[in-house]
């Protein structure tokens, strides 16, 4: 019976190394970009720079045995067309991935583009509850006319009661009570910010893992206070990117 031939052909794993190389090379001119570090450091010491800012999770852990591996394939070729160690479909797949990822990131917008429900300092707690009921949101951006003043939550919601009625040692008459009374136990946590949309979904969930406060990432054109809400992203929209 005629042996099979299982190793690839030097065209192949020519291939291999040479889509393998392209994505490590743009990935290394990337980081660069975003770092700001010249080619007097090496593309681990960049990668370490790269992660301070915006963490990869397993992704770095695969780059960095990148890395390694190029070490072996770029200075260890003997004949052009001969490694001493070829990467595989999957590894060179799986970096190019990475690649694209990193340097054509999702942006915020238009991924998380929806109407905000938002509520007016003068509303009432019954209005606000019936508002949750209705659309099943737990966080509302407070409008007076253009003007943002705060974000109400559930959370807040509920320290409020809880402190109302802790304090005067009776029920609260949720028609009298008002969302300007509420928006001001809020605004004792930082817990929104304002974010461009052609921010990166990655700069989102960096955010959201350093603050453990905050609640909601409020989407407009040039991330600032004063602009059109385009959006809003929570914690939990964020479990199911």
């Amino acid at each position: 019976m005629e042996r099979q031939n299982l190793s690839k052909s030097p065209a192949s794993s020519v291939s291999a190394f040479d889509r393998f190389t392209s994505a490590y090379n743009e990935i290394d001119a990337w980081m660069r970009k975003v770092t700001k570090l010249g080619r007097d450091l090496g593309f681990t010491a960049v990668l370490q720079e790269f992660e301070r800012r915006l963490p990869l999770g397993p992704d770095g852990d695969f780059l960095r045995s990148s890395a390694d591996l190029r070490n072996v394939l770029v200075h260890r070729r003997t004949l052009p067309a001969l490694e001493m160690a070829t990467p595989t479909d999957e590894v060179v797949a799986k970096l190019e991935m990475i690649r694209d990822r990193m340097t054509h990131p999702p942006r915020v917008y238009p991924r998380f583009r929806k109407q905000v429900a938002v509520v007016a300092p003068q509303d009432s707690l019954e209005q606000v509850m019936r508002l949750v009921a209705k659309s099943g949101f737990s966080q509302f951006p407070v409008m007076d006319g253009d003007e943002f003043v705060g974000l109400l939550t559930e959370n807040g919601i509920t320290r409020w009661l809880a402190c109302k009625i802790v304090t005067s040692l009776s029920l609260v008459d949720f028609a009298d009570a008002r969302v300007r009374d509420l928006v001001g136990n809020e605004e004792r946590r930082k817990n929104f910010l304002f974010v461009d949309r052609k921010m990166a979904m990655v700069e989102v969930k960096e955010k959201f893992r350093s603050n453990g406060l905050l609640e909601a990432a409020l989407i407009t054109e040039k991330g600032q206070a004063g602009e059109k809400l385009l959006g809003l992203i929570n914690r939990w929209d964020l479990t199911e990117e």
